[in-house]
């Protein structure tokens, strides 16, 4: 029997988190937040995301080597 109800707080408590993380990602404050900057501002942040797997400084493979 308690078993049953734990489990189902933790049902619970898991679509409170599921339905929260739903309304942060509808919000969009970030998206509007960030129209304000000009356009080559936010062409240079998306090219900084897209390369930024790239860079050396994240590659384990030179820390290896010394």
């Amino acid at each position: 029997m308690l078993l049953e109800e734990a489990e189902e707080e933790e049902e619970k408590e898991e679509v409170k988190k599921f339905h929260r993380a739903l309304y942060i990602c509808s919000n969009n404050s970030f998206v509007e937040n960030f129209s304000h900057y000009p356009p080559t501002v936010r062409i240079l942040f998306f090219i900084l995301i897209l390369f930024l797997p790239l860079f050396s400084i994240f590659n384990d493979d030179q820390n290896s080597q010394l």
